[in-house]
């Protein structure tokens, strides 16, 4: 009797087992979060650099669903990005976004079925790294997915990520620059050039003044951004290439160039630097 109880009550746990773990297969079957469909990912393209180098940053849409997908990055395809900074001081520089006037680029683009979406991002156009150490970039984006359906999509989350800047090199820069002037030479793909423009015009380091002089001479194409980045460093040797560019330059590109140097005479002290510009300006 005490037998037969025993298997009886054997039966009954392995029942209630059993019972138990179909309710939790299929709790999890119900409650496990799907794979997302389309996933967005944003990564360094080189998360161990030298102080001045630039920072770019590889932003990824692939679409995995058996629909054509519209993504909006925004103004200018960088509108709808936004970063916080956490500096190797501790001190968090929140929420940086780029303007959102004058003109800019479309910000929507098509994603076809089984297909990706790459676009690069500089991040010094957000923040500019001043000084060696470990950055933490917590990224913040609000570009909108929408199916051709209507229909909700899922998307993975970004990922905060650790940069590392090492003291800096010079010849490793001069490395860099190069490369990235050779780009502009190329000039086969107008983003690749822009981003590589806007690089190096961002890097506030005298060793770039040869490489934007040579962007200047090279055509007028874009050459906002190399006065902005001669303006910003200010020497001797900034401003000479500027007033070689003002003697040179056609009626839209002197504009520019007096507006840097008005601007510079307005923060240096030396005398004689003021009045070569002066001079230079009133000349012209």
């Amino acid at each position: 009797m005490k037998m037969q109880s025993s298997r009886f009550l054997y039966v009954k746990k392995i029942r209630c087992f059993a019972i138990m773990l179909i309710i939790a297969v299929t709790a999890g079957n119900v409650y496990a979060a799907p794979t997302p469909s389309v996933k967005t990912s944003l990564t360094l393209q080189n998360p161990l650099i030298n102080e001045n180098e630039p920072v770019f940053l590889n932003f990824t849409i692939t679409n995995d669903s058996n629909e054509d997908i519209e993504a909006d990055l925004g103004f200018n395809k960088t509108g709808n990005f936004m970063f916080s900074i956490v500096e190797p001081s501790g001190s968090k520089q929140s929420d940086l976004a780029l303007s959102q006037e004058g003109f800019g680029r479309v910000g929507k683009v098509l994603v076809s079925k089984n297909s990706s979406y790459n676009q690069q991002l500089l991040l010094n156009e957000w923040y500019q790294f001043v000084a060696p150490g470990k950055y933490i970039i917590i990224p913040k984006l609000t570009v909108t997915l929408k199916a051709k359906s209507n229909n909700s999509l899922k998307t993975s989350p970004i990922e905060t990520l650790i940069l590392d800047i090492l003291p800096k090199n010079a010849e490793k820069l001069k490395t860099v620059y190069q490369e990235l002037l050779d780009k502009i030479n190329t000039g086969q793909n107008a983003t690749v050039e822009l981003d590589a423009i806007k690089a190096l015009s961002l890097a506030n380091e005298p060793l770039i003044i040869p490489y934007l002089k040579q962007i200047l001479n090279k055509s007028n194409n874009f050459i906002e951004y190399p006065i902005q980045g001669l303006e910003r460093i200010g020497s001797r040797e900034a401003i000479d290439v500027l007033l070689d560019k003002f003697k040179t330059g056609n009626s839209e590109s002197k504009a520019m160039v007096k507006a840097a140097l008005v601007n510079i005479k307005t923060k240096i002290t030396d005398p004689e630097l003021k009045k070569l510009i002066s001079d230079a300006v009133k000349d012209g």
